[in-house]
């Protein structure tokens, strides 16, 4: 691009100055939403169960609800009633809590809302009477392509009921279809975090509907393959990317030689022949930030690499990860910026293909794969604000169906890892780059939270996989200074992820109810799995009990099969 080193050090203050303005908005909204304690800004520690977990207000005596089993298997479609001036579908399984009203009033997101859904609870068959919870994050149409997760109830005004085709005709449809449908007129979409309804007996969450989902994505001009998941109850959603656009993958590295599967490797080198593997309908050019410490020898392999458009960038300054991708996304005016560690390596054909496909939606500003460790567990399946930003599932296997499908659904999240993301290159630029604030710790959350507010969004999807060589035992413990300032800055965001829920256990990475059951871990895992009852004493017991319960957990559960 012809940039002399006095260009590039301007845009990069002009980036900084991006950055400190979409700071010190964040930094207003926080004190004017969530005002906090003097002096430096720690994530809040929580009881590992909340006291004021929801209850559902049975409106008929126990017996009446076991009818509804019955009932629902003679009747099909949805009853119609009318809720605080809102129609609401009811499956004949299903039951509307008592306080519906109340819970309506008591949640102010929901005024003006012409779809409405919220969390329910599922009464199982068994002497115990035992329960489970289905807590439901914010809005996601992404999430809901896969399957139904709204639930078998919704809420929705008058006027989005006509538009959607009317009550006659909707109550005959089946869940999945019915929420899509309304989705796609719908102007603004709430959850209320309170149990809505109960069902006793029958399936937590309505089954996914391929044809509604093919069905809409005509309606909304989608293309995509639709297909029922291999593992889950869900409907993968495999878009069509189009043209050929551009693509600038930034690699910072300092030219590291490690093991990996019994080989050394110099890791920078092999992360780009594994992308390279992989024909793309993009067109890719590589930059590589090298630190001053690169060995010679590694400079010379990458600039003698074949068939590739490859610049080596000199970097020598103190370590600043986020500086690093912001000076390689100066050298390029490419229309996306893929940033990738020089630890991480492509794992499927068609990886940036399949990222690309999401931009299709103009709101998508980033998006990010599915990371596993070396050994094929998961490293991270976005992020969970809860209230730390958590990677979900870290340890675990990827075939686990996790809580509500949450392992093999694309949906919106707040936060993916940088360590391989895709994002839009003008979007990058709008929004300061990634903020050299923080030079190490949180710059991809960051990032992400700059990007939501400007109503971009970022996607995880589990249709891409990459392996990061992080090590699995090392648990990273962020500095007090990158805490202090991701909390004054977003506090009022990571103590509330929107795509979190309120009545989630707080400092875990897997999406359980703050309740202390073994049906509500069997949930979090998406299957019946056996526990070690005196490790979960001893557990309890524990000083650090409120944080990072489940890093615990693979030591003492056994998963089936």
């Amino acid at each position: 691009m012809g940039r002399t080193p006095g260009d590039i050090e301007r845009e990069l203050a002009d980036l900084a100055s991006v950055d400190r303005q979409f700071g010190d908005r964040a930094i207003s909204d926080a004190q004017r939403l969530s005002p906090s304690p003097d002096g430096p800004y720690e994530f809040p520690a929580t009881d590992p169960f909340d006291a004021d977990f929801p209850l559902f207000a049975v409106p008929a005596a126990p017996e009446r609800m076991r009818q509804r089993v019955k009932r629902a298997l003679r009747v099909k479609g949805a009853s119609v009633r009318k809720v605080a001036g809102m129609t609401a579908f009811v499956p004949a399984s299903c039951i509307l809590s008592a306080d519906i009203e109340r819970l309506l009033g008591e949640s102010p997101q929901c005024a003006g809302a012409d779809l409405v859904y919220g969390d329910s609870v599922h009464y199982l068959l068994n002497k115990a009477g035992d329960a489970t919870f289905q807590l439901r994050p914010g809005w996601s149409p992404e999430r809901l392509r896969a399957h139904c997760y709204l639930g078998h109830v919704v809420l929705a005004s008058d006027q989005l009921v006509e538009a959607a085709g009317g009550a006659r005709f909707l109550k005959r449809l089946e869940p999945h279809d019915r929420a899509l449908r309304l989705a796609e007129h719908a102007t603004r979409v709430e959850r209320i975090a309170g149990l809505v309804y109960a069902s006793v007996g029958g399936a937590a969450h309505p089954a996914a509907e391929p044809e509604a989902v093919r069905g809409h994505c005509l309606r909304t001009g989608i293309r995509a393959e639709c297909t029922m998941g291999s593992q889950a109850d869900v409907v993968e959603v495999c878009r069509v990317v189009e043209g050929s656009p551009s693509v600038a993958v930034i690699i910072p590295t300092r030219g590291t030689t490690s093991i990996v599967r019994g080989k050394q490797r110099v890791l920078v080198v092999e992360a780009i022949r594994s992308l390279v593997l992989h024909p793309s309908q993009a067109r890719l050019e590589f930059f590589v930030v090298a630190d001053s410490e690169t060995p010679p020898e590694v400079l010379d392999e990458l600039r003698t690499m074949e068939g590739i458009a490859l610049t080596v960038i000199p970097y020598d300054k103190p370590f600043n990860f986020a500086e690093k991708i912001n000076i390689g996304s100066l050298h390029t005016d490419a229309d996306y910026l893929l940033l990738m560690n020089d630890d991480t390596e492509v794992l499927d054909a068609g990886t940036v293909d399949r990222m690309l496909a999401y931009f299709g939606d103009d709101s998508v500003g980033q998006v990010g794969p599915m990371l596993l460790f070396e050994d094929g567990s998961v490293q991270s399946a976005g992020h969970l604000l809860n209230p730390a930003p958590f990677d979900l599932y870290r340890g675990y296997p990827p075939n686990l169906r996790g809580g509500d499908d949450i392992l093999h659904v694309a949906r919106e999240v707040s936060s993916v890892i940088a360590a391989f993301s895709l994002v839009r290159a003008d979007l990058f630029r709008d929004v300061g780059g990634l903020s050299t604030v923080f030079p190490r710790d949180y710059n991809d959350v960051d990032f992400a939270l700059k990007l939501g507010a400007i109503d971009k969004k970022t996607i995880f999807t589990p249709y891409v996989r990459c392996l990061h060589f992080e090590s699995k035992t090392r648990v990273a413990v962020p500095e007090s200074d990158a805490v202090n300032l991701l909390g004054r800055r977003w506090r009022h965001v990571i103590e509330n992820d929107p795509y979190g829920n309120p009545w989630l256990q707080r400092h875990e990475f897997v999406w359980k109810a703050a309740v202390p059951t073994s049906t509500a871990l069997n949930d979090a895992f998406g299957c019946d799995a056996e526990w070690d009852g005196r490790e979960w004493g001893v557990l309890n017991e524990r000083d650090d009990r409120n944080l990072h319960r489940t890093m615990y957990f693979p030591k003492w559960v056994r998963f089936p099969g």
